[in-house]
């Protein structure tokens, strides 16, 4: 992240079991389990669960004229009420992909333990394989190579 276009606050990542905390304790962040925040918590939330109860969870958390940021794609045939990002005046915004030459940066510098991210390694003959394990839960990155 580049310090000119964003300022620097302290990242709390939450979860919705122990396992997933893991990784981001492991990396010395603050972490929390969903049940355990309270309402309106937080002034900026990055929804990257994928589902429609994410999608709520971070809306509870999210403070009066806050930003959601939504990191993943869901489709749910489910009722999920807006009301809050109407009353609360929040800011949502998609975000598929971030801005590629700051990332690429930071991978050069080797700033960001990315490795740490990789669940699994397959030959591309072994791809049936790798999608299986890649759909399993809490699979994070799976790398296939020729």
């Amino acid at each position: 992240v580049s310090q000119s276009r964003y300022s620097v606050h302290a990242v709390d990542v939450v979860g919705r079991s122990q396992a997933s905390l893991l990784l981001p304790k492991h990396w010395q962040l603050n972490t929390a389990m969903i049940d355990e925040v309270r309402d309106d918590q937080y002034h900026c939330v990055v929804d990257a669960t994928g589902n429609a109860n994410g999608f709520r969870q971070a809306l509870r958390i999210l403070s009066a004229r806050g930003t959601l940021i939504l990191k993943s794609t869901f489709s749910s045939l489910e009722p999920i009420v807006l009301s809050k990002i109407v009353v609360h005046e929040l800011n949502v915004i998609g975000s598929r992909c971030g801005p590629f030459a700051e990332a690429l940066t930071v991978l050069k510098q080797h700033a960001m333990p990315v490795t740490d991210l990789i669940d699994g390694r397959y030959p591309l003959q072994d791809g049936i394989n790798a999608f299986h394990q890649a759909g399993q839960t809490g699979v994070r990155k799976i790398l296939l190579y020729p």
